[in-house]
């Protein structure tokens, strides 16, 4: 009876696969430890806003992390201000992020540099244009801080 022999070619694949698993496994975990790394901290809102036929004011929930923009008719909009201090060390440098329905309605400021002991006043502003049906429009605003 004759013994088979292994393929080597089939061995030398297996080895040069797992490798470059590996690797892209290293540069995966190393991405996310730069990114994590970099993150100072994670500022997370709620926003809401009515579409309906009667206006309807939402004031001072901004302390508990939501940005309210109450009632408003189609063809319209609102603002609401959101006042950012940087008390640490260094400057950092914010980005926003918007999910969710209201994303397409809302405008903001993004992209910028908060410097040490420096305050911000942003401005979120929501327009509703003429063909939006009445309901209810709903998301979350990350203001991302990274270390520069």
């Amino acid at each position: 009876m004759k013994k088979l022999k292994r393929s080597k070619k089939y061995t030398r694949g297996k080895i040069i696969a797992l490798f470059i698993l590996a690797i892209l496994f290293s540069i995966i975990v190393t991405e996310i430890v730069y990114l994590l790394y970099k993150i100072d901290y994670v500022k997370v809102l709620y926003a809401k806003l009515e579409v309906g036929d009667r206006i309807g004011i939402a004031l001072g929930e901004e302390k508990q992390g939501i940005i309210n923009f109450g009632r408003i008719f189609s063809g319209s909009g609102a603002k609401r201000f959101l006042t950012m201090e940087n008390q640490g060390k260094k400057d950092l440098f914010a980005q926003i992020i918007v999910i969710g329905n209201i994303k397409r309605f809302l405008n903001h400021e993004n992209n910028f540099l908060l410097g040490v002991n420096e305050t911000k006043k942003l401005t979120f502003e929501v327009f509703v244009p003429e063909n939006v049906k009445k309901g209810e429009f709903n998301g979350r605003i990350f203001i991302i801080f990274k270390k520069t």
